[in-house]
């Protein structure tokens, strides 16, 4: 390799990358960069060539740029090459000390600020070729003058550039005449002018004895032996300003061969400075790491400790700072599985392990932070004790879910209760509006004996049925008041079994049920309790499994699972044993089943498991949390096991006493017996032949598209006294309204909302713009209408309808709003109708249907429609069968024609029939389908046409086995 006439350049690295980068750097006109990838390399090039400066890297593979530089300044003919140390990492001070005693002339860390790098390489780089020029001036001269003088100068003007650009002052002591010379940057280390002439003695008061002492002593070794030195010497300038230098010394022999001893001065008082800043520093963080009221500690990578304060002590006893920290910390053998020693140390970055178990099983929070301690990468780790927050953190925490639940059950009770109030509401107005509606009919004159009786018949069943519920509203009261009082009698528990089987056995059987009894407890054994509250219970449980069991049977089970024996001193005589048998009752059936969401509801007051607007079961939701209630009374407990589609088992147990031998088991059966409970009459004669509607004087146009509907509200109207006009559609309405031989005659009409060709609202419309347009009277308009919503009823009042009424209709309902508009109470001296007879549709029913399914057909609620009439029940279930007829097949050909809108108007027409007399299930199903043709979901209308066709098959073969024709 040659080098040219440019400055060279050593660059000293064993990875290309930091090469290639500073190449990038430093690359440019007057330069000649030299790589070397080893020490052994750099050596090589030095000894064969000349550098201005070479850039050490300090971390290298077999021969590190440390030793590099030592084996530099060993060879006197390359000891003067000015070396600065490039590396990353290694910014302990300790290495950069030692890097300045190898004679290094600066110290940087990567990454290194490029105008740093690029201004200390040019000062280099000028010094370089002010010494080659120099160089170059003294051979000339030497050639030209061979005068010693040339030689001086040199010399001179080199520590004069070298002091001025580096801080680094030349000396030379000659020793044949004890001459001293200083250059001009040693003169101003000293504090002194250039006036100043610096002698051996008087130069060494300058030093504190110590320095002075050993710099004599360095002198006469290197006159004597050759010996270069190295000395930190402490001076004090004139002034009285401590300062510290850098000295180093050799022996130079000329080529006058005179012998001089010569070196330089760099003032290291700031480095000085900062060391004791340093120290100063590092005493100032043990303090405050030995005084700091923290567990703490410093680990090194490999988890060995190297430093553990006064309060880590303390928590562990010991101050054994080698052991690794997990064995320390946690008697472990392992490393933590989320030790951050599994990733690498991150200087000045701080991370945080929360929640670790350590030291005597306290909590801590162990803050790690990445720094340089004693040379190496170290973890600083700050235990703080949460414990304590732990454990308030876990109490504050069980206090909000505590809270929270109650705040939950608070909420679920408060809805509970809600909705309890809402089916209360459905369930006394139910019977009440039967018995009062049946009432005012019995006080109407004229009725027959059989239609009194049938009436008198509705009152008693629903009063019933409204005393059933108020009963278990007032148990449940007492109950919760804690003022439930039970009574000690004499029970036979076979008894109770067959009572129960006896009560809903009728029942059972129209739904083609069977109840069965098994019970292993000796039929002679009595028990003592309360059979009043057991029969309570037991029928609960039974009325619901027949309830909610459509086909198979219901299984009544009672057995003895334990007994203990205990000895009662009774008497100052003798000890009574007292015998007390724990007896289980159980009610199996093979019904729907349920879900665990709805067992989590079972036991619980005012909770129905089913809470839809449309309830398929009646039920006040009152009769578990009551039999819960009594059976905790008794000292015992009730459950339930069952899934969906296994049917349910409802069990009881309870501590029972024994009767002592002597009482007979027969008298005791003669007590509390059943009699007569849940009887229906099915005697009453339904043969009316009287025509129950009056003349009136008053005519209404009733419209209405379906026609039960349309045949029920004729009834009522009949019934009422007054004469109607019956159109199925808007577009007749509008015509019969607008008529001019009857157009005003109508004092009233009756208008549905939604119907085929015209609905309601456009022929209120159309027959309200008639009447503007003619002059003619406003007629009065009431809506009928499923939607009782506010904003349906604000549609109508938009189209010019003066009023509103909720289908299905109540004859009270009727009469009185007609009675409010027409301003006519119809009297008992009205002329009877000429025109509408009940027994001109169909023959009456001589019965009424016992108990229908109520999943099927709600007859509380078809009866409370009709106020409690049977013989137009009966007429309109018929026109309900006839309507079916007509509507079905219309449906079907809907579904197969994918015909939207026209499948949503035969749908809701048949609604209303549906809903007229409490046709649950298919009612149910007609919903579904209508959802389906709103949401346009033309691929499901057959199986919601499948659906609703299988349920209005159920219906029909209710109402052809207990209505006959």
């Amino acid at each position: 390799m040659k080098l040219t006439d440019n400055v060279p350049i050593l660059m000293v690295d064993d990875q290309v990358e930091n090469l290639r980068a500073l190449e990038a750097v430093l690359d440019g006109p007057g330069l000649t960069l030299v790589r070397a990838q080893s020490g052994s390399e750099a050596l090589q090039l030095v000894l064969h060539h000349d550098f201005a400066l070479i850039l050490l890297d300090v971390q290298m593979p077999v021969m590190d740029g440390f030793k590099v530089a030592e084996l530099l300044r060993q060879n006197p003919e390359t000891r003067h090459i000015p070396i600065i140390f490039v590396t990353a990492g290694m910014n302990d001070l300790n290495l950069q000390f030692k890097g300045y005693q190898l004679g290094a002339v600066d110290y940087l860390i990567k990454p290194v600020a490029l105008v740093v790098l690029l201004s200390k390489v040019r000062v280099f780089c000028d010094l370089y070729r002010q010494r080659k020029e120099i160089e170059n001036f003294g051979q000339r001269m030497e050639v030209l003058v061979d005068a010693r003088t040339a030689s001086l100068l040199e010399s001179q003007a080199l520590l004069h550039e070298v002091g001025r650009m580096a801080k680094i002052g030349g000396w030379e002591i000659d020793i044949a005449s004890h001459e001293l010379i200083w250059s001009e940057q040693v003169y101003q280390i000293h504090g002194v002018d250039a006036e100043y002439k610096p002698t051996l003695a008087s130069s060494g008061d300058f030093y504190v004895p110590e320095s002075r002492e050993a710099l004599r002593e360095a002198i006469e070794r290197t006159i004597e032996k050759y010996n270069p030195f190295e000395l930190e010497l402490q001076l004090h300038t004139p002034a009285g300003y401590p300062r510290w230098v850098h000295a180093m010394g050799r022996l130079h022999v000329k080529k006058d061969h005179s012998r001089v001893v010569a070196g330089t001065f760099q003032d290291i008082t700031e480095r000085k400075q900062a060391e004791e800043a340093l120290r100063q520093g590092k005493l100032l963080t043990e303090y405050l790491l030995q005084t700091i009221p923290f567990p703490m500690n410093i680990v090194n990578a490999q988890g060995k400790v190297l430093f553990m304060n006064a309060e880590m002590e303390k928590v562990l006893g010991h101050d054994n700072v080698t052991e690794y920290c997990w064995h320390m910390y946690r008697n472990d053998k392992t490393q933590c599985s989320n030790c951050p020693l599994h990733q690498p140390i991150r200087i000045g970055k701080t991370s945080v392990m929360e929640g670790t178990e350590a030291m005597g099983g306290r909590t801590y929070d162990v803050y790690h932070t990445g720094l340089i301690y004693q040379g190496q990468e170290a973890l600083l780790e700050i235990f703080v004790d949460i414990t304590e927050r732990r454990k308030l953190e876990s109490e504050q925490r069980q206090l909000l879910a505590h809270l929270e639940q109650a705040k939950s059950a608070a909420e679920s009770a408060n809805q509970a209760k809600s909705r309890f109030l809402a089916t209360m509401s459905h369930d006394l107005r139910t019977p009440l509006n039967a018995i009062l509606g049946m009432a005012q009919i019995l006080l109407e004159p004229g009725a027959l004996e059989t239609e009194r009786m049938e009436y008198a018949k509705t009152i008693f069943d629903s009063g019933n049925t409204l005393l059933a519920i108020l009963n278990d509203i007032l148990d449940l009261a007492k109950i919760e008041a804690g003022k439930m009082t039970l009574q000690r009698k004499p029970f036979a528990a076979p008894q109770l079994l067959l009572e129960a089987q006896n009560l809903f056995q009728q029942l059972a059987q129209e739904k083609g049920l069977q109840i069965r009894v098994e019970c292993t407890i000796d039929p002679d054994q009595l028990y003592w309790g309360d059979p009043v509250r057991l029969r309570q219970m037991l029928n609960n449980y039974v009325s619901n499994a027949v309830k909610f069991t459509d086909h198979g049977h219901v299984r009544l089970v009672a057995m003895p699972i334990a007994s203990t024996t205990n000895a009662t001193d009774a008497t100052d005589v003798t000890d009574v044993t007292q015998t007390i048998d724990t007896l289980r009752f159980s009610v199996i059936d093979t019904g729907r089943g349920m879900t665990s969401a709805q067992r989590a509801m079972l036991f619980l007051p005012f909770a129905q498991l089913e809470n839809t607007g449309q309830r398929t079961l009646a039920g006040t939701g009152l009769g578990l949390s009551i039999v819960d209630n009594l059976v905790r009374l008794m000292g015992g407990e009730a459950g339930c096991e069952s899934e969906p589609g296994q049917g349910a088992c409802f069990w009881f147990t309870l501590p029972a006493e024994r009767v002592d031998a002597s009482i007979d088991p027969r008298s005791v059966r003669s007590l509390d017996t059943v009699a007569a409970v849940h009887k229906v009459s099915d005697n009453v004669s339904d043969n009316v032949s009287r025509r129950v509607a009056r003349q009136t004087l008053q005519p209404i146009l009733l419209v209405d598209d379906n026609l039960a509907n349309r045949r029920l509200t004729e009834l009522m109207l009949g019934k009422l006294g007054y004469q109607c006009h019956s159109v199925e559609d808007g577009s007749l309405a509008l015509k019969a309204a607008t008529n001019d031989s009857n157009g005003g005659n109508y004092s009233l009409i009756l208008m549905d909302c939604q119907m085929p060709v015209m609905d309601g609202l456009e022929a209120t419309r159309r027959i309200r713009q008639w009447e503007q347009s003619q002059g003619k009277p406003r007629t009065t308009i009431i809506a009928l209408s499923a939607d009782v919503f506010d904003e349906n009823r604000e549609r109508c009042s938009a189209a010019g309808m003066d009023d509103f009424m909720a289908k299905p209709l109540y004859i009270d309902a009727l009469r009185e709003s007609l009675d409010r508009w027409l301003g006519h109470v119809v009297g008992n001296s009205l002329p009877p109708t000429q025109n509408v007879t009940l027994t001109d549709v169909h023959p009456q029913p001589t019965t009424l249907p016992v108990s229908p399914d109520p999943g099927i057909l709600d007859i509380e609620k078809a009866l409370s429609s009709v106020g409690g009439n049977s013989s137009l029940l009966n007429t309109l279930v018929h026109l309900l069968i006839d309507q079916i007829g007509i509507d079905m097949p219309d449906i079907r050909s809907s579904v197969a024609a994918a015909d939207t809108s026209r499948l949503k108007d035969m749908v809701h027409r048949l609604k209303g029939s549906l809903a007229s007399v409490g046709a649950t299930g298919a009612l149910e199903a007609c919903n579904a389908l209508n959802i389906l043709a709103r949401e346009d979901k033309v691929s499901e209308y057959a199986n919601g046409f499948a659906h609703l066709e299988g349920e209005v098959e159920r219906l029909e073969d209710m109402l052809k086995r207990f209505i006959r024709p």
